[in-house]
């Protein structure tokens, strides 16, 4: 299972931001570097950092962190 603080550090590493400013709930569109390119980071920071292949879709699809973290935790598993 992925962690939700290993999901928030990759994407403040992503964004270019403080760790501390992504609570738990915070939703994606929230933020303000969000975006398709940062997307495709995220995708590729998740597989090289946590062994996780996440497709666009399914970041895509995502609302918040906790979709981000659910979606790894699910591909982890796999």
């Amino acid at each position: 299972m992925i962690k939700l603080s290993e999901t928030k550090r990759i994407v403040a590493e992503v964004l270019g931001i403080d760790e501390d400013i992504l609570h738990d709930d915070i939703m994606l569109e929230e933020l303000e570097d969000w975006d398709s390119v940062n997307a495709v980071r995220l995708i590729l920071n998740m597989e090289s950092e946590l062994g996780v292949r996440l497709s666009v879709e399914q970041v895509i699809k995502a609302r918040s962190l906790h979709d981000i973290q659910s979606a790894a935790s699910e591909e982890a598993v796999s």
